[in-house]
């Protein structure tokens, strides 16, 4: 018992130089890892993943829906408007008659009434005028041809009706050929009357 404990006691004894490896080359081989272990924390270090960006959301842009058409509201055009207008040449007004019709609605009369007064004002007495009709497209040339000499020829027998004679007009329907600027063909904007100075 007393050669055992001395022996360990020297062994615990022995300078710390006799216990450690010589070298991080020779501690595997004596089961030492000091070096290694040293060198794989560095490596992890270096292998460290980026965190990826976050991906962001593609923004898709809706097109916007296209505006309604307003709805299309003949203006009265009084007398003095008209008279000042004619003098100088020319009026366009907007006529209201039954739909695919020749026959006035009570708006299109208004209207046609001012454009009696306008036209027996003393100002505009032996004046000529052609009557020009205009209608919106409907996909029939032809008809629509007929509909505005129609009414056309409706507005002037209106006006002879209440006293202007005759030869100082002249009708004549254009249908859908000359659609107001800016405005579709289909538009109900293009149903109108022009209203012209004959030389």
């Amino acid at each position: 018992m007393p050669t055992r404990f001395l022996i360990t006691t020297a062994a615990l004894l022995l300078p710390a130089a006799a216990i450690a490896p010589a070298s991080a080359e020779e501690a595997p081989t004596r089961g030492w890892t000091f070096g290694t272990n040293k060198a794989k924390k560095e490596e992890k270090k270096q292998r460290v993943t980026p965190t990826p960006a976050p991906q962001q959301r593609r923004r898709t842009t809706r097109a916007a829906p296209e505006p309604k058409p307003e709805p299309f509201e003949p203006k009265l055009v009084p007398s003095g408007l008209l008279k000042t207008a004619l003098a100088q040449g020319r009026s366009s007004i907007t006529v209201q008659f039954e739909p695919g019709s020749s026959a006035l609605q009570s708006d299109g009369t208004e209207q046609a009434e001012e454009l009696f007064r306008a036209i027996s004002s003393p100002e505009l007495i032996g004046e000529r005028y052609l009557i020009a009709g205009y209608v919106e497209s409907t996909g029939n040339p032809g008809a629509s041809l007929d509909l505005s000499r129609q009414q056309a020829e409706a507005l002037v027998a209106y006006l002879v009706e209440k006293g202007i004679p005759r030869s100082r007009f002249r009708a004549r329907g254009y249908g859908d050929e000359r659609p107001r600027v800016g405005m579709e063909a289909t538009s109900p904007a293009n149903r109108r009357v022009e209203v012209i100075k004959l030389d």
